[in-house]
């Protein structure tokens, strides 16, 4: 899981507000944050990269064309694609990671679903990104609304046994 964070006006360097959490990846876990995280791999590879992709393209490059967007979006071929991915490799690459190792699926789903429950705005989370918050800018209207990278599993209630699967995990790696 990721913290979510901002960058300064000048969109070239990254300061981190340590207040939200963002799941980027489940299933092969590792090999999901390995394409999130690893500079320059393309956002075919990373839902994660392509989210903060058309956030960065919408906060920080407003006079660009709206195809360069769309394109990003839609897994479209562009000229831009170069420096966007760039970009967004500069701001996952400051970004602070946990990686919690559950083997069994059925445990990582239920993990993720309780988290992705639990921090959500659309299910009641108290705790909203900040103002400047990057994941604002998101093309995906439920990444705005929910205040999680994250369109799957944002409108479901949780349940607060998942803490404890995701403790047995973490205890389990000590």
């Amino acid at each position: 899981m990721a913290r979510a964070g901002r960058r300064d006006n000048a969109g070239e360097s990254c300061e981190w507000v340590p207040r939200r959490v963002a799941p980027c990846g489940t299933g092969q876990a590792s090999e999901a944050c390995t394409f999130a995280l690893a500079a320059g791999p393309r956002r075919a590879h990373s839902v994660f990269r392509r989210h903060l992709g058309t956030a960065i393209i919408a906060r920080y490059h407003p006079g660009w064309p709206p195809e360069v967007l769309d394109n990003w979006y839609h897994y479209r071929y562009q000229p831009l694609e170069e420096q966007i991915e760039r970009e967004v490799s500069q701001y996952v690459g400051v970004m602070p990671f946990l990686w919690l190792d559950v083997p069994d699926s059925k445990d990582r789903h239920l993990i993720e679903a309780g988290a992705i429950g639990l921090l959500s705005m659309r299910t009641g989370d108290a705790d909203p990104p900040s103002d400047d918050w990057l994941g604002r800018y998101a093309y995906r209207k439920e990444i705005r609304d929910s205040g999680l990278w994250n369109v799957q599993l944002i409108n479901e209630p949780y349940d607060p046994g998942f803490l404890d699967l995701m403790a047995a995990r973490v205890h389990a790696r000590r």
